[in-house]
């Protein structure tokens, strides 16, 4: 279930989902989690490289290293779900639907 992901694993994407954290905050957490999310712009890679927007990804430090798409697809996907989430009356209301389908 994905929220096990934003609450356990990227606990900044359920901050940004709650709006506790900005998008770029959300956005580099998963490129920190996923190496073909590209790092948004401005941030470090794990080599302290600092990203450029583009294919870069975090874990630049093995050559040929390049991530399969940019922070910029990241955000647009975290801003989509965000608002499909506040329009069916945001994250907590969101989660307890989801763990009462769960419970059964």
């Amino acid at each position: 279930m994905p929220m096990f992901f934003w609450e356990e694993k990227v606990s900044k994407v359920a901050s940004f989902f709650r709006g506790k954290v900005g998008v770029d905050k959300a956005a580099y957490a998963i490129s920190r989690e996923w190496a073909p999310a590209g790092v948004p712009r401005g941030e470090p890679t794990e080599s302290g490289n600092i990203s450029d927007g583009g294919l870069v990804t975090y874990y630049d430090a093995k050559p040929g290293n390049k991530a399969h798409y940019s922070a910029d697809v990241t955000i647009k996907a975290l801003n989509d779900t965000k608002q499909m989430i506040d329009t069916a009356g945001g994250y907590d209301v969101v989660r307890e639907i989801s763990l009462s389908k769960i419970r059964g």
